[in-house]
């Protein structure tokens, strides 16, 4: 703890979007000057609440962590588990790499999962370009019932606010999870609704041509993914390597959620060895 300023849970920083939402985050300072700045996401139905530990190691690595609940997620603003459209959340995205830019100093982010989508949509559309990316098991597939994806444009279209259960949160071994740091941390969005399932979907195909057309993402980018990943799978993936700039490294024996389970360290170590490269 003597290589981080404050508090164990970060100061909270929150941040408003240019369309009104008040976004929650949380800050951990690096004891001496940082690095660099590093915007920490999570994935789907979770909040900031689970990284606090993998929070807390990368300041201890030297950077200063702002990690942030996504609209709809956790404790920020937004109706609960919804999107009207997925360039939002770039949007959310790009607007906080713009506040946090300054000349000279570096700026990374580190997502996991829809968070990893989400800047990869935006890296496609030229909308947020860091320094470096980590980007940890990246949703451009799920473990979804095909039931859910056929009837997604009808849903969204007919009835968008119906809640549909994501099935995700129950997903890790147990006894593997990090206990929250918390004592009362936000509850997991375990539906979404048929309007946010269907936009999902879009991000998921754009995803894939983005993958299909090859060349570069204009980031340097590691990809890291656990070996008994069960949500996204390995194989859906590892194609994201063919990209020229994007690394892809297999966690082995890890499952969805490297940055939230116990051997969270390893993780942590891996991407910071890329992050502090030169």
């Amino acid at each position: 703890m003597d290589a981080v300023l404050g508090t164990a849970l970060g100061a909270v920083d929150p941040f408003r979007t240019s369309d009104g939402v008040l976004l929650h985050r949380r800050v951990w300072e690096p004891v001496g000057s940082p690095r660099g700045d590093l915007l920490l996401g999570h994935g789907i139905g979770e909040s900031l609440s689970r990284y606090t530990y993998a929070a807390r190691a990368f300041a201890e690595g030297g950077w200063r962590v702002i990690a942030w609940d996504l609209r709809g997620h956790g404790r920020s603003e937004g109706a609960l588990g919804h999107v009207d459209r997925w360039e939002r959340y770039h949007l959310d995205l790009a607007e906080q790499l713009a506040a946090l830019r300054r000349p000279g100093r570096k700026l990374v982010v580190v997502a996991h999962s829809m968070g990893a989508l989400i800047a990869l949509g935006a890296a496609a559309h030229r909308e947020a370009l860091p320094d470096r990316f980590v980007l940890s098991a990246p949703a451009l597939d799920a473990a979804v019932a095909g039931w859910k994806r056929a009837l997604a444009p009808y849903l969204s279209r007919v009835v968008p606010m119906l809640r549909i259960p994501t099935g995700i949160g129950s997903d890790l071994d147990p006894g593997d999870s990090m206990p929250s740091e918390e004592p009362a941390p936000p509850p997991w969005v375990l539906a979404v609704t048929a309007r946010m399932g269907d936009e999902a979907f879009r991000a998921q195909r754009e995803a894939h041509a983005l993958v299909a057309r090859g060349g570069a993402l204009g980031v340097p980018t590691l990809v890291i993914h656990g070996t008994n990943d069960r949500i996204v799978r390995p194989e859906w993936c590892a194609p994201i390597s063919a990209l020229s700039d994007v690394e892809y490294y297999p966690l082995e024996g890890f499952n969805h959620h490297p940055f939230a389970t116990r051997r969270y360290r390893e993780a942590v170590e891996i991407s910071l060895r890329f992050l502090n490269a030169d």
